[in-house]
């Protein structure tokens, strides 16, 4: 017959299990939360930081892409910078839309470097338009910084640039020709 040191053993070795089981499930659930919670704050900082969803960037996208014309970057210094021998009153927004797009995306790189918000998200909402606007923009940014060496224009852009790149291609490899 079974001895009652026996069944308390057993009984003993079955509560200790439960309670293993139970809290490696509460450490999972613990954990799922935690990660939701914080996709929930990287959602919500790339909410706050996304101002082209404003009036503002939609103009100044539309001026920089559309309105501003130009080959090179000695033309749009010549036509839209404040000192340009070309420059008139009107162009003064073009001039401020380069900088409210380039200090958009510049917002968004530097918190996608710390880690902030996810790249993945990034390119999900605007990679697209992240890669358009920095190669429109690129020869006059690197015209900038060899010509007024500022060598920090812009650096999380453009690393931002080279993200969304990465992913796209990882996405939608390009086709071998």
């Amino acid at each position: 017959m079974v001895s009652l040191e026996i069944i308390a053993l057993v009984l003993t070795g079955l509560s200790i299990s439960a309670s293993i089981i139970y809290y490696s499930l509460v450490l999972s659930n613990s954990n799922k939360a935690q990660q939701l919670q914080q996709e929930s704050r990287q959602t919500t900082a790339y909410i706050q930081t996304i101002g082209f969803r404003d009036a503002e960037f939609m103009k100044a996208y539309t001026d920089v892409m559309y309105f501003q014309q130009y080959d090179d970057y000695e033309e749009w210094m010549s036509k839209y910078h404040p000192t340009g021998i070309n420059y008139k009153d009107e162009y003064l927004d073009s001039f401020a839309n380069f900088f409210v797009i380039g200090n958009a995306f510049q917002s968004t790189g530097l918190l996608v470097s710390r880690g902030i918000i996810d790249s993945e998200l990034v390119y999900e909402q605007e990679g697209e338009l992240i890669i358009t606007l920095w190669e429109r923009m690129k020869p006059i940014i690197s015209g900038r910084k060899t010509d007024y060496q500022y060598q920090h224009l812009f650096p999380y852009y453009e690393s931002l640039y080279e993200q969304m790149i990465q992913i796209k291609n990882q996405k939608r490899p390009e086709p071998a020709i």
